[in-house]
This record gives structure tokens, sequence and C-alpha cells, in this order.
């Protein structure tokens, strides 16, 4: 392929789309939620815990899918301080569980499959 052709086909191939709520001066994705998507996330509950029947005031704000694999601040919710202890201990705890057939591993995606022999 010639130098001709190949940067008329680079020409054609569109940039991903940035999301804004994610990328910090270095224009690089970033865990850093924006002042602003915070408030409009604790407004939009009330500034209350987003778990149903609790009513607590929210103290921190939480990633339902993991930052890690979404690449986005787009779920964001707030929780109070005990529901998001309540999440990341279930969450921890169900990553890596034994059964009586062997131990078994939880990937970042929410699979579950048997662990080998390291």
């Amino acid at each position: 392929m010639n130098l001709k052709v190949l940067s008329k086909l680079l020409s054609k191939i569109e940039s991903a789309p940035k999301v804004p709520s994610v990328l910090g001066k270095s224009k690089k994705v970033t865990r850093h939620i924006p002042v602003q998507t915070k408030r409009e996330v604790v407004a939009k509950h009330n500034g209350k815990c987003a778990y149903p029947s609790c009513n607590k005031p929210y103290q921190e704000i939480h990633h339902p899918q993991r930052f890690a694999i979404k690449r986005s601040h787009a779920d964001i919710v707030p929780l109070c301080k005990n529901q998001h202890r309540i999440g990341l201990l279930a969450w921890l705890k169900t990553r890596n569980r034994r059964q009586p057939s062997g131990v078994y591993k939880r990937s970042e995606t929410g699979t579950t499959t048997k662990a080998g022999w390291m």
C-alpha cells in the first residue's frame, strides 16, 4: 500500500467521541468527578442516599458499575456511608469465593469462573 492511499484512508477515520465529564485538563480520562456533575447528581436525589428506602443524607459518591470498566461518570449515585460500605463489602466478598467444588473468581465484568491453580 502506498503512502497516498494510506493517508487517504487515515483521513476518513473518525476519532472516538470524547466524554467531557471524564476528561481532565490533560484531555485524558480521569477518575476525578467534576464538581458540577456531583452537584447535579446530589440535587437529583435531594441530598439523600439513592438506595431505596434509605433517607439518610448522602456522604459518598458511588459508581455502581466500576469506573475501570465503564470509564464514565454517567451512572454515579449519592449514597450514605453505610450503603456505600455494604456495597463495597458485598463486591469484595463475592470477588473470590470458596465453594465445595473449588474456588471461583468474579471478573471485573461480573462473570464467575472456576479459578485455576497459580
